[in-house]
């Protein structure tokens, strides 16, 4: 699995433990994804998931 698909499943993850309401494991799937999206150069999947993070967070 390349390191974009990986990114892809963290963030799909998070986005169904928000929908479950696990807040702090959503966080760090999200921080995960983030990871991906970085090392893979796509700063616009990078920057979704950092939006996702800090509107988590509050």
């Amino acid at each position: 699995m390349n390191i974009n698909n990986e990114g892809e499943r963290y963030y799909k993850e998070g986005i169904a433990l928000v929908n479950r309401g696990d807040k702090s494991s959503a966080i760090a799937s999200f921080q995960k994804a983030a990871e991906h999206f970085q090392s893979s150069k796509d700063l616009n999947r990078y920057e979704e998931a950092q939006a996702q993070i800090k509107q988590l967070r509050g």
